[in-house]
């Protein structure tokens, strides 16, 4: 039998001053929040780890089952912000809802966004979904409709 040689994966690519897309999954597509404290939690998280790394967060949309952020990394250190984002906030979850193991699925994806280019490629605006007004009645996104709207026209 002959024995299967796989690949290592690709290491990641970071550089100052980069702005980002990033965005992961909840494991087996579930929920990565049960309620309202849970989201709150995770939007606490992702600031703590803004002043933790000195990154910039230029927008962030939570859905249901994973979540969306544009950041720049003035210190080129995207990979350890996000190892301690999503391992912190799956600890707190877990401690908070008394559960164990893992939360997020996979790795989490990450494209460089140009300056001066719009949204990012899977932005709801820019793939021809609809943006439902619950999302945005919920605050669960960071731009406003108007802003949104206007960033639209831009990127048209």
């Amino acid at each position: 039998m002959g024995q299967k040689l796989s690949m290592p994966r690709q290491r990641r690519v970071e550089y100052p001053d980069a702005i980002c897309h990033v965005m992961n999954r909840r494991d087996r597509r579930e929920d990565i929040y049960r309620d309202d404290a849970d989201r709150q939690d995770l939007l606490m998280t992702l600031a703590e780890t803004c002043q933790k790394t000195g990154w910039q967060a230029h927008a962030y949309c939570l859905r249901r089952n994973h979540f969306h952020r544009v950041v720049e990394t003035p210190n080129a250190n995207r990979v350890a912000g996000m190892s301690w984002l999503l391992s912190t906030y799956t600890i707190r979850l877990n401690h908070r809802h008394q559960l164990s193991g893992h939360l997020f699925g996979g790795r989490y994806k990450a494209s460089r966004c140009w300056r001066n280019s719009g949204l990012p490629k899977y932005h709801p605006r820019r793939s021809g979904s609809r943006v439902s007004s619950s999302v945005r009645s919920r605050r669960r996104a960071s731009m406003r409709p108007s802003n949104a709207r206007r960033a639209a026209a831009v990127s048209g």
